[in-house]
């Protein structure tokens, strides 16, 4: 485990799904990175996955300010692309509709809904 393969952030996107808040979060996804262009996300797990072992959560994209604000999608997020990440103040509606709670991406669950 290093620094930068996205373990460092494990412990905020647990603590985000533990006080059912959301994230607000700026990762590797654009080509030009800019503190504007974050994301709000609900964390529904966080785990390692079956390829390399790399820290992962499964979250719900309610809104996603370098794209589209409006646009709400799920994702597997890799942490090795988080560049930052903050627990808001905005509550979570997780569990959304469609999450699986055995999450087949992941080989080991670190925490879930």
């Amino acid at each position: 485990m290093s620094e930068g393969d996205g373990h460092e952030f494990i412990d905020t996107f647990c603590s985000a799904l533990r006080t059912g808040k959301r994230l607000k979060v700026i990762d590797k996804r654009g080509k030009i990175y800019r503190l504007e262009d974050f994301r709000i996300l609900e964390v529904h797990a966080v785990g390692l996955t079956y390829n390399g072992s790399a820290p992962a959560a499964r979250v719900f994209e309610v809104a996603n300010f370098a794209i589209d604000p409006s646009e709400s999608r799920w994702e597997l997020l890799r942490l090795s692309n988080v560049l930052e990440c903050k627990v808001t103040d905005e509550k979570s509606h997780a569990p959304r509709q469609g999450y699986r709670l055995d999450d087949p991406d992941m080989r080991q669950i670190l925490c879930r809904i």
